[in-house]
């Protein structure tokens, strides 16, 4: 009993053997008796029909143990005959390794297993119809489409067994390596290259990895693009296609981003490829600091793409952001980012409505139109906000009490490298309105525009400005200018353009101009020699008190002030200032340097019932927060005020001095 039994075992064995090691003999006579160029014609007619395309193999043909297959040498595949003025193939390689399945040899069937490509380059193209020179390798493919999908549809009580039987329909596995892929189509040309792209298990019914990494150069972007990612796929049917994105991570680079900024996806997406749809759910997105999560979908048809959805902007570091996409913010403007919107596209137009973002303690809503029909877009937007610090905005940083803009309604237009806004609010209590065009063309920025602003409250103003508390009331300004540069100091120093002050219901805080001018003419029978000291006194009471003592209630009424200033590179010149109370009237001329924020000015004070009582000229110098004052000396002995003096006194000044021994001393004095 014994020996039968091990008899019975030996013959199992030797059966397991030969089940084992008859493939592997086969395998080996393969490989050492049998030349596969001698196959060459067999393989490039399975080929030519499987792809509808011609196929060439100018090199020699080899076996592959692992997986056993062909390397075909020197491979191509011919171009679309509409494409054949490029004078390029559609694939070219250097080895092309095709996994053929064992079994279905011995059978003489022919199944590609697996396909490898190495060394290889891709050349696509696109006509201005929107032909491509792949589409008739697939229009050919329709009908075994349909029949793989309605075996599958009536799978649906079929276990899962029985359904990867359905799999040989497909290449399982796909290989390729060091290659190059050339896109060309009418005004646009792009080339991926270092290609590395590997997928196994590729299967109808079970999920199935793909690897994959690549460089591209966009030419007319001037940008490069580093691609790697890693997605999950399952086949529900051959057109239905469920996609985990669990990385894909985008690099950019090239002339437009020399910071090289990040962009890191994952979602869960959905695709048909018959009505060209896809959903895209569990959306978290890096964009180089800015988090973006939320859901889309929408169609990916190239002339008419559609996308929906809703997507949330979480809190985030915008300056870091902008700065490391090229654009350089100053650390002064706003630093964090965070929102929600809506996002819809038709016919190529991107709409992000309702918006709702904020910017540090800034909320905005409104909306933003982009039009993709060409590059650059096109951007219509219109947004809105309660309050906005308008320091951050101008992107300068300041240890005062920040400017805040209110009722704030903007417009703005993007189009041809022009950024065009139209923009009202109010600004201490002024009504204001702002257009402006900035000009991106070249590389050094232009802004050219126009500003006016009603009823300004010059109190507030100057309070928070100048820390000073001189005057008061309702001012109307206008501002046309033009400027160029990329930071503050270059755009302040290029400013040009033309200024417009109307001041009216003022008061000129601190001083009583009329008990001023009851002292001056109670005086004016006093020694010339003294008309210094007088004009001090006058410019104490005058100019200092008013912000030295913010509870002096006296003040003088500003019936009107008028002023005109021309502006050029940076430099503000006024010659025309004219100011009317009800006892002096005022006259100035002079510049403000914006750059270096100093002054150098000159105001004549005129008694306005007899000029010739009081004439004081005052000089405003220096720093432009903190001015100095000083009586004009030259002017004074100049004025009216000392002329009326000296005629007064020139008897006794002639008695005292004794002009009559110094007749050139004389006739000077009574010249003036």
């Amino acid at each position: 009993m014994t020996k039968a039994k091990n008899k019975l075992l030996r013959k199992i064995l030797i059966c397991l053997l030969a089940i084992i090691l008859i493939p592997i003999l086969i395998l080996i006579i393969i490989l050492t008796f049998v030349n596969p160029n001698h196959y060459k014609s067999q393989l490039t007619s399975l080929l030519s029909n499987a792809t509808h395309r011609e196929i060439t193999i100018d090199g020699d043909l080899s076996w592959s143990l692992f997986p056993f297959g062909i390397t075909l040498n020197d491979f191509k595949i011919a171009n679309d005959p509409k494409f054949l003025k490029s004078e390029k193939n559609l694939v070219e390689a250097k080895s092309a390794t095709v996994s053929l399945e064992l079994i279905p040899l011995f059978k003489k069937i022919y199944k590609i297993n697996s396909i490898s490509l190495d060394t290889s380059t891709i050349n696509l193209f696109k006509d201005k119809s929107n032909y491509n020179n792949w589409q008739s390798m697939l229009s050919d493919k329709s009908a075994d489409n349909k029949l793989v999908n309605s075996e599958i549809a009536k799978s649906s009580d079929r276990t899962a067994s029985d359904l990867s039987a359905l799999s040989i329909l497909f290449i399982t596995k796909i290989n390729i390596t060091n290659s190059t892929i050339n896109w060309e189509e009418p005004n646009e040309r792009i080339i991926i290259k270092d290609i590395n792209f590997s997928s196994k298990n590729i299967t109808l019914n079970k999920p199935f990895d793909i690897d994959g990494k690549f460089n591209s150069n966009i030419q007319s972007l001037q940008t490069t693009l580093f691609t790697d990612f890693n997605l999950t796929l399952k086949f529900q049917t051959l057109n239905d296609i469920n996609i985990d994105i669990n990385r894909l991570h985008l690099r950019l680079g090239g002339k437009k981003y020399p910071k090289n900024p990040d962009i890191f996806f994952k979602a869960k997406s959905n695709v048909d490829l018959a009505q060209k749809t896809f959903t895209l759910s569990k959306l978290d997105t890096d964009l180089n600091g800015l988090i973006i999560s939320g859901d889309l979908n929408g169609t990916y048809d190239y002339k008419i793409p559609h996308l929906n959805g809703k997507l949330i902007i979480k809190q985030s570091n915008l300056n870091s952001f902008l700065n490391n996409l090229n654009y350089d913010f100053s650390k002064d403007f706003y630093q964090t980012i965070s929102g929600k919107f809506e996002f819809n596209t038709k016919d190529k137009i991107i709409n992000l409505k309702p918006l709702d973002i904020t910017l540090d303690e800034d909320h905005l809503t409104g909306f933003i139109n982009i039009d993709s029909n060409k590059w650059p877009y096109a951007i219509n937007a219109e947004l809105n906000s309660d309050s906005l610090n308008f320091d951050k905005l101008l992107m300068k940083g300041s240890g005062k009490k920040p400017t805040y803009l209110t009722k704030v309604n903007s417009n703005i237009k993007f189009a041809d490298q022009k950024l065009k806004t139209n923009s009202t609010f109010t600004i201490y209590n002024g009504e204001a309105k702002h257009n402006n065009t900035l000009d991106l063309s070249k590389d050094i920025s232009n802004w050219q525009g126009n500003f006016t602003i009603s009823h300004l409250n010059v109190a507030t103003f100057l309070h928070e400005k100048l820390q000073s508390k001189r005057f008061s009331g309702d001012s109307d300004i206008t501002l046309d200018y033009n400027t160029s540069g990329k930071e503050a100091p270059q755009l302040i120093n290029n400013l040009n353009g033309n200024l417009k002050i109307n001041l009216a219901h003022g008061y000129l805080n601190g001083a009583d101009l009329n008990n001023i001018l009851t002292s001056i003419n109670n005086k004016l029978d006093l020694n010339p020699t003294k008309i210094l000291d007088l004009a001090k006194n006058i410019l104490d009471t005058l100019i200092m008190r008013a912000d030295d003592n913010s509870n002096i209630k006296t003040n003088t009424p500003i019936l009107d002030l008028k002023a005109s200033a021309k502006i050029t590179n940076g430099i503000v010149s006024n010659q025309d200032l004219s100011a009317d109370t009800p006892y002096v009237t005022a006259h100035g001329s002079g510049d403000i340097y914006l750059s270096k924020q100093t002054i150098n000015y000159k105001i004549v004070l005129i008694d306005k019932k007899n000029k010739n009582n009081f004439n004081v000229p005052i000089l405003i110098t220096g720093d432009l927060s903190h001015p100095n004052y000083a009586i004009d000396t030259v002017g004074l002995l100049n004025s009216d005020l000392f002329k009326s003096l000296l005629n007064k006194n020139i008897n006794s000044i002639n008695k005292k001095l004794k002009l009559d021994d110094v007749p050139v001393l004389k006739n000077f004095l009574e010249k003036l």
